[in-house]
């Protein structure tokens, strides 16, 4: 009976967690996290990559690295991805896996004019999070370990409300102007991450980068309208796009971004991968069935 190849999984949050149920059967799965979790579909390791030390970590075939910080302001996001990253890097550098997936950002995008980006644009961000993560894209590059950056816009999905909620209360604007915003389906990040690993174990050449995002940027206030068509919601409490048309989302840790650019999918399609919603509305739609409090009048 041929082995099955082993997968190392750094962090284990929602998408790593599902990354380990869909792979399961075709890959022999570790999952490293901070504390301890139970998961049948990986043997868990409890370990904390900024401090301990990193002897639990076997030599493996592949690596996902795919860190929450642990805090949401500088200091938390260098730890997470240029402390912790540099210390992986280092041990795994005698005995190299075949292959290394680092989840980035569309965060690394600067542009705010509409422009469309992919994953020949330049990388020049606004935000000391989209610096950092460039910064261990930079580490990466470096690294003699064949890597590949995939660069996810906004991540939604059946446990990921929030955006729908703000929307119910009322307090997301329909009415122009907007900026672009770029998203996709936590389903599709994860089926992203599983494809490309499948691929990489049946010999097919992985890009250094690929942005994933969904066929179509669209205008916030254009998804306001429709989820405000799909739910019952609150009357709107005011425009939430700032006086320049640029909307502000909020964040851990008291800072916000803006920005308006529209992500170009082309190079991970042209790998296979199909997109189960390859736009809000049948993302958004799946959500909303999923969670039949948003179907109330009011939330609970």
């Amino acid at each position: 009976m041929t082995a099955k190849p082993q997968l190392m999984l750094l962090g284990l949050g929602q998408i790593n967690t599902r990354v380990s149920e869909g792979l399961a059967d075709e890959f022999d799965i570790m999952a490293v996290s901070r504390m301890p979790k139970n998961i049948s579909s990986a043997q868990h390791i409890p370990l904390n990559l900024l401090n301990d030390d990193l002897s639990a970590l076997k030599e493996t075939d592949y690596i996902v690295f795919c860190l929450t910080p642990s805090s949401y302001d500088e200091a938390g996001y260098r730890q997470t991805y240029v402390d912790c990253l540099s210390r992986v890097l280092n041990h795994y550098r005698q005995h190299p896996p075949k292959h290394f997936l680092f989840i980035s950002s569309s965060s690394v995008y600067g542009q705010n004019q509409d422009e469309w980006v992919d994953e020949s644009s330049a990388t020049v961000p606004r935000s000391f999070s989209g610096r950092i993560i460039v910064e261990a894209e930079k580490m990466l590059s470096a690294s003699t370990i064949p890597t590949t950056t995939i660069r996810f816009s906004g991540i939604y999905g059946r446990n990921r409300t929030s955006l729908i909620e703000q929307i119910k209360r009322g307090n997301k604007s329909s009415q122009p102007p907007s900026n672009y915003t770029n998203r996709i389906s936590e389903t599709d990040a994860v089926g992203i991450i599983c494809h490309l690993l499948r691929q990489a174990e049946e010999g097919v050449p992985l890009a250094d980068c690929y942005l994933a995002s969904d066929h179509e940027p669209v205008r916030l206030h254009e998804v306001v309208g429709w989820v405000r068509q799909q739910i019952p919601c609150q009357p709107e409490k005011g425009n939430s796009q700032t006086a320049s048309g640029k909307s502000q989302v909020g964040r851990k840790g008291g800072f916000s971004r803006t920005g308006s650019k529209r992500c170009r999918n082309q190079r991970i399609r042209s790998t296979g991968y199909q997109f189960r919603f390859p736009s809000y509305r049948e993302g958004y739609a799946d959500v909303i069935a999923a969670n039949p409090e948003l179907q109330l009048k009011t939330l609970p």
